[in-house]
């Protein structure tokens, strides 16, 4: 990351379960050339 090669997010609010970890519903599944993400999150 410190170099750019990288990019990093978090992204920790969900609809139904706030800023709760445990209750996170949005995964991210790798394929070929990077992730795709599934779920939805809170502004």
């Amino acid at each position: 990351m410190i170099r750019g090669d990288l990019i990093g997010a978090h992204g920790m609010s969900e609809p139904d379960s706030s800023s709760d970890a445990y209750s996170l519903r949005t995964r991210a599944e790798k394929v070929d050339g990077g992730y795709i993400l599934n779920g939805a999150k809170t502004l």
